[in-house]
């Protein structure tokens, strides 16, 4: 503001403003005021991005274009271009962005449809690799490891792949004596080094303190000395003594053994005191038979078989000379017409059958 003469008075009592533009302490006149200049604001970045003066706040404020939403395609989106600051350049949306039946992938809207991945996929050339199909395209284009172990052309016969890289077959060597005698080194095939430890089998003789010493789960130990087992108290049982842990431990007295708990011949049978008195004759079909007692409990007594050659008698007069033969007694056959009798009857001889039969 600027004080005028009164033409009436004659004095400097009028306050009139000064013209816009006139300099002034911060800045310059504005509409009476003392403003900022404009000029103060930081350059602009771009021309996307500008300051500008603020005369409400006396403040440079960054004004950004602001772009349509709606661009003609559903999977584009305009941007303004920093070299013009006109909303001109078309960039992607986000692969996945809903569109019109579909999604967006790479600016384009793709149909919702599951990708057909051909079957199989072609042969990859390194016989280590394979191709996989990509879902989401629906190409061979993953690539990946073939299994471990498949076989491969290599420099050597049997070469197989290993992380994808075709490999010749390890050769494993002899191993070496492991130094713990119940121990030994075996050969890892996949590697064809001698470093797998295992533990020698049981009751293998190793070196220790004494003589006697086997190998029990891998350590070298002293054999169990047993003792003098007692007498067991019940007929067909006895103590004997387990070499594992040197201890007396109870089992059935082998059968047959003889046993006092019966009144007349026994033996013993799975732990148990069983009879053996069998009938003393055959039956009267099986001459060349006789009962015997057996050592299995469930079957007692039973029929054997006489030695061969024992002389037997088949009640049959139309043979002659008989004897046993497999527990079965046969003879010559008498000739034909000789005279027969069969109980109270009397007869003639036919092919070893009694025949012509007259009784009383």
């Amino acid at each position: 503001m600027q004080y005028i003469c009164n033409p009436r008075t004659g004095l400097c009592t009028v306050a009139w403003p000064k013209l816009d533009g006139s300099p002034c302490k911060s800045g310059s006149c504005k509409l009476g005021k003392c403003v900022p200049d404009a000029t103060a604001c930081p350059p602009d970045p771009n021309k996307c991005s500008r300051y500008n003066f603020n005369n409400a706040t006396a403040e440079c404020e960054l004004e950004v274009v602001s772009c349509p939403q709606q661009p003609p395609d559903a999977c584009k989106m305009l941007r303004c271009k920093k070299t013009t600051g006109l909303c001109t350049a078309l960039w992607n949306r986000p692969d996945g962005t809903t569109c019109p039946g579909g999604s967006c992938k790479g600016g384009a809207c793709s149909k919702n449809s599951t990708a057909i991945c051909p079957v199989p996929c072609r042969n990859h050339t390194d016989d280590c690799k394979q191709w996989k199909c990509n879902p989401s395209s629906g190409a061979c284009d993953i690539e990946g490891n073939r299994p471990d172990n498949t076989s491969c052309p290599g420099v050597e016969a049997g070469s197989s792949c290993k992380a994808g890289i075709c490999k010749p077959p390890a050769i494993c060597p002899v191993c070496p004596v492991h130094p713990d005698d119940c121990k030994k080194f075996q050969c890892n095939p996949s590697t064809g080094a001698c470093d797998i430890e295992v533990n020698r089998p049981d009751n293998t003789t190793c070196t220790g303190v004494d003589a006697g010493f086997t190998c029990k789960n891998g350590i070298c130990k002293p054999a169990a000395i047993c003792p003098i087992c007692p007498p067991h108290p019940r007929d067909c049982w006895q103590f004997v003594c387990e070499p594992a842990n040197g201890t007396c431990v109870e089992q059935p007295t082998p059968t047959g053994e003889p046993c006092r708990e019966m009144s007349g011949p026994a033996a013993c049978a799975g732990g148990g005191c069983v009879t053996w008195d069998c009938a003393p004759f055959p039956p009267a079909d099986k001459p060349c038979m006789y009962w015997q007692w057996t050592t299995n409990i469930s079957a007692g007594c039973i029929l054997l078989p006489q030695p061969d050659g024992t002389s037997c008698s088949d009640s049959n007069s139309c043979t002659t000379g008989e004897t046993c033969r497999a527990g079965n007694c046969t003879g010559a056959a008498v000739a034909d017409g000789a005279a027969c009798t069969a109980g109270r009857c009397n007869g003639t001889c036919s092919s070893s059958v009694c025949s012509n039969l007259t009784c009383p």
